[in-house]
């Protein structure tokens, strides 16, 4: 469910590497994501995001013309997608 093409965060790890490799780091990453969880402490480049502006359209000296954008860490990406489903398998 990671989309192709977009900006590393501050990990620099882009969503291609996890997509290409995800049969063989599914099992380690759970891990490292269940260890996380269990002392309840997540990495801080997991939680930090890179905020930039993104152009829109218009003239580009005009500060409406530009939005926030977030680059965050895809390692918290797709952990927060495991967490949201098991979430919703409770529900």
């Amino acid at each position: 469910k990671l989309k192709p093409g977009k900006s590393p965060g501050l990990d620099y790890m882009h969503s291609r590497i996890f997509k290409e490799t995800a049969s063989q780091i599914s099992k380690p990453l759970r891990m490292l994501f269940d260890s996380r969880l269990s002392i309840r402490v997540l990495p801080s480049v997991w939680k930090s995001a890179h905020v930039t502006a993104l152009f829109k359209r218009g003239k580009k000296h005009s500060p409406e013309n530009y939005r926030p954008v977030s680059l965050t860490s895809v390692v918290c990406k797709v952990m927060k997608h495991f967490v949201r489903e098991a979430i919703m398998e409770h529900m």
